[in-house]
């Protein structure tokens, strides 16, 4: 018992603001400054902005990449070529965006190059520049390891839609087999 108040001598000793007693049981003191975290805490990665507005700042960011045409001749497709579109730095997308939607943008989750990156199947956003992925690399150009899948001879279950394959003027240029979204 010498022991709890010596300890609680200390901890009384060292709180260097005013105390308040505490309605515990046991009428510990503890800081005013005190406050506890809120029991939930707010998501701040992007998902959950409203589709809308995700939807046009990817539309926006494609807009500008489609304006620089730099096509690839595409190994799977002899003759064929895809453009793979420019460049553009995260401060110049910024510049793009309507000032109200960056704010509603700032206020909801880490900003646009979050979004961004929450959209690593359509950008490669590395060292302050977005391009667009090239499908079919998804993985290689992430640096990660395909999981090994327990039963390889299946074919690989396709649930999310190509976003190539729907909105980019040249569609996708893997051929099915090769992409790892649904054509």
């Amino acid at each position: 018992m010498a022991l709890d108040a010596d300890i609680q001598r200390i901890i009384n000793a060292r709180s260097q603001m005013e105390s308040v007693r505490t309605d515990a049981a046991n009428s510990e003191l503890w800081s005013a400054s005190f406050k506890p975290r809120n029991s939930t805490e707010q998501t701040r990665n992007c998902t959950q902005l409203d589709k809308g507005l995700i939807l046009e700042i990817v539309n926006i960011v494609v807009a500008h990449l489609l304006r620089v045409s730099c096509r690839i001749p595409l190994e799977r497709k002899p003759g064929k070529t895809w453009n793979a579109g420019g460049q553009i730095g995260i401060g110049e997308v910024a510049k793009l965006i309507a000032p109200g939607m960056l704010q509603q943008l700032r206020n909801e989750c880490g900003g646009l190059q979050t979004l961004l990156k929450n959209h690593s199947h359509i950008f490669c956003v590395a060292q302050g520049k977005v391009q667009f992925r090239i499908p079919g690399t998804v993985h290689r150009h992430l640096g990660k390891k395909k999981k090994r899948r327990k039963n390889a001879s299946t074919p690989l279950r396709k649930v999310k839609p190509c976003w190539f394959h729907k909105n980019h003027p040249d569609g996708c240029p893997a051929l099915e087999i090769d992409c790892d979204f649904q054509h």
